[in-house]
């Protein structure tokens, strides 16, 4: 044509490229394009759609955009297909926005985008994290019919597990099932670790046996997945056979396999078996931090103590990669051990791996052990504010204070979380720490210390009787007890009392009270239901009435709990007509009773032979919304019954109530009561 002078035309030009594209021959098809753009002819959008699917099928997707991006300048308006095209090659090379963008522009010039599209950037979504983006795409597929095919079924019940939304990927799974969506191993292999997760065993169990008959268990994944539920449902035993069926199946096992036999032996305590593991990952190559942490806690649980400190020292020696896990557990052996020195270096030398510079656990020990050393700057800016103090690592640290004998540094940490906000709060967490994990010794001496401290900075005048010689906790109590002390001052001031009236130190408790009372602190309902609860267990009845008539003299706010428990007080001191005045306090100061409240004073009125107002508090009742108890009726027949007034007893009512409210249970009561009397 062109030599007999014939200007090829856009039909002429069209057929050579797609000539081209379907011979997969693109460099030809290529540098034709490129003579045709020079002519200043455009292809039909049917033409550049045969091009890009040629490149399509050699993954040539930067070729495809740049052809794409022609399309755009040349003013072709792309198709459904060309979409599809260009979506898949811009989010294979990387283009995550651009991909999105085009899917948006797809659907709002009016074109169904294909499952395989919506699939694609499903899993784009779910691996970067955006789990919203991939719900949205997965209901917008659904809204236009698409089912989904069994790899984007795949990708969200990747999505549901990480995401914990264990119902959603139940209910996908039935979906999945009604639309006959062919379940393959990978998708059986998910089935399997959500049921794991859900502690569902017997499930996960039944499904793994299922795929084995179906012929479809072949990856490794699936079984090592089935091995993972078996040590999580604290079964190595069954997690090792898992491995030893591998073997029989011929399949070679990957450094993954190896790990989870380690796992294995380490929950079975077999340190020989754990040991040759350990050796065989190291030959497939180095041994990851979490390899290394189960064998430390493995000879920290075995007692191994030199066996425990030559291994962290080789694996300093080797270099390991530490992560915070195993970061936790060498602190954990050095800390609990009292190895100061050890400690120390160890996290000198952990703080300048750049991985961990927002570490809040690394940070919060050298920022206690090495804040003030001129010689190791870094910037602490992370552990300013004791919200991101890490309590593990606090704990820690006082406990190898303790042990290590150095209490100048222990009370070095407190008066540091003293000058920080809210550090007073995570003192007394600490304090609960040590006291629930059983040792209140430790737990007692820090809220000494602290007590010393928070008067030595905050009493101003009162701080010179807080000297060297204040080791007695009543002695450090009573200061404080007269200080202007803070709202959390006063918090730790209630958590010293109680602590006083769970070890039966009564007198202690009680002193403590009365004088914070007299300088002016309303200790609150709580504490003050506290030390009256105990005083009156103990017999101290005057110095439980002193309190109650101290806390209604000076206004103190009081809760139903803390009336009741004044009631009860009195009522058991003899005082009934006290008892009766805090009633009526109660009432005047708008506190509702509670159904303990009107069977207390059932046997107020009942122990004064008062049984008229007896009988007005039980009909009462209702009138405070309250539902009368077996409790009130048996009460209420017993007092009949003391005062001899048997008939009263046997009153249609509470002969009825006997009958109805727990049938044999009641009346073998009231039958024994007819008989005694």
């Amino acid at each position: 044509m062109l030599e007999a002078g014939i200007e090829p035309d856009e039909v002429a030009c069209g057929t050579m490229l797609c000539t081209y594209a379907r011979w997969g021959r693109h460099k030809a098809m290529l540098s034709f394009y490129s003579a045709v753009e020079q002519r200043g002819i455009v292809p039909s959008v049917v033409v550049f759609n045969f091009m890009l699917s040629s490149l399509q099928k050699r993954s040539n997707h930067q070729n495809i955009i740049d052809m794409w991006n022609h399309m755009l300048e040349k003013g072709v308006s792309p198709n459904s297909f060309t979409y599809t095209v260009v979506i898949s090659s811009l989010a294979k090379e990387g283009y995550i926005e651009e991909a999105f963008k085009f899917f948006y522009e797809m659907k709002n010039v009016g074109f169904v985008p294909e499952e395989v599209t919506y699939s694609l950037l499903i899993t784009l979504s779910n691996k970067n994290s955006n789990f919203d983006e991939a719900m949205n795409l997965y209901e917008d597929m659904r809204s236009q019919g698409i089912i989904p095919s069994n790899y984007t079924c795949a990708s969200l019940l990747t999505l549901f597990y990480r995401r914990g939304d264990f119902h959603k990927a139940l209910y996908l799974f039935s979906e999945m099932e009604r639309h006959k969506i062919i379940v393959d191993e990978v998708i059986y292999g998910l089935l399997i670790r959500i049921y794991g997760k859900l502690g569902l065993y017997e499930d996960a169990e039944k499904t793994f046996m299922e795929v084995g008959k179906l012929g479809l268990l072949h990856d490794e994944k699936t079984y090592l997945t089935m091995a993972q539920v078996y040590l999580s449902s604290g079964n190595p035993e069954k997690a090792l056979s898992i491995v030893e069926s591998m073997k029989l199946k011929n399949i070679i096992l990957s450094k993954f396999a190896y790990i989870v036999m380690l796992q294995c032996y380490v929950m079975k305590e077999d340190l020989d078996s754990a040991e040759a593991t350990f050796q065989a990952i190291s030959k497939l190559g180095s041994c990851d931090a979490g390899c290394c942490n189960s064998m430390l806690n493995l000879y920290r649980k075995l007692g191994l103590i030199d066996m425990a400190q030559n291994f962290i020292s080789q694996m300093r020696k080797n270099q390991v990669d530490f992560d915070g896990e195993l970061v936790r557990s060498v602190m954990a052996f050095y800390c609990r051990r009292g190895m100061l020195r050890d400690a120390e270096q160890f996290i000198g030398d952990i703080v300048r791996d750049e991985s961990f510079r927002n570490n809040t656990f690394v940070q919060t020990f050298y920022t206690f052990m090495h804040g003030g050393n001129t010689h190791q700057k870094l910037a602490l800016e992370n552990t300013q504010n004791c919200h991101q103090f890490d309590l593990m690592a606090l704990e820690l640290m006082l406990t190898l204070y303790k042990d290590s004998k150095s209490s100048d540094r222990m009370e070095g940490v407190l008066k540091s979380l003293l000058e920080t906000a809210d550090g007073l709060s995570v003192a007394t967490k600490l304090i609960n720490s040590f006291s629930k994990e059983g040792d209140p010794i430790t737990a007692e001496d820090l809220k000494r210390k602290l007590l010393e401290l928070i008067c030595k900075t905050n009493i101003g005048a009162a701080s010179s009787l807080a000297n060297a010689q204040m080791m007695n906790l009543k002695r450090a109590g009573e200061i404080f007890s007269g200080s202007n002390a803070d709202s959390s001052g006063k918090s730790l001031l209630c958590s010293l009392i109680d602590s006083y009236a769970k070890f039966r130190k009564l007198e202690d408790a009680y002193s403590l009270y009365v004088k914070a009372v007299e300088a002016g602190h309303d200790l609150g309902a709580v504490t003050t239901s506290i030390i009256v609860n105990a005083l009156t267990n103990a017999g101290k009845h005057e110095e439980a009435e002193s309190i109650i008539r101290k806390s209604f003299a000076d206004s103190f706010e009081l809760d139903t709990v803390a009336y009741n428990t004044f009631i009860k007080a009195m009522l058991e001191a003899g005082q009934l007509n006290f008892a009766s005045d805090i009633f009526d306090h109660m009432l005047s100061k708008g506190v509702a009773p509670s159904i303990h409240t009107i069977n207390t004073m059932i046997s107020v009125y009942g122990t004064g032979r008062k049984l008229d107002k007896a009988v007005q508090m039980f009909n009462a009742v209702h009138t405070w919304g309250l539902h009368l108890d077996e409790k009130a009726y048996m009460n209420l027949i017993g007092f009949y019954g003391k005062a001899g007034m048997h008939v009263n007893a046997r009153t249609d009512k509470c002969f009825n109530f006997v009958l109805s409210e727990n049938g044999f249970h009641n009346y073998f009561h009231f039958f024994c009561f007819l008989y005694n009397n």
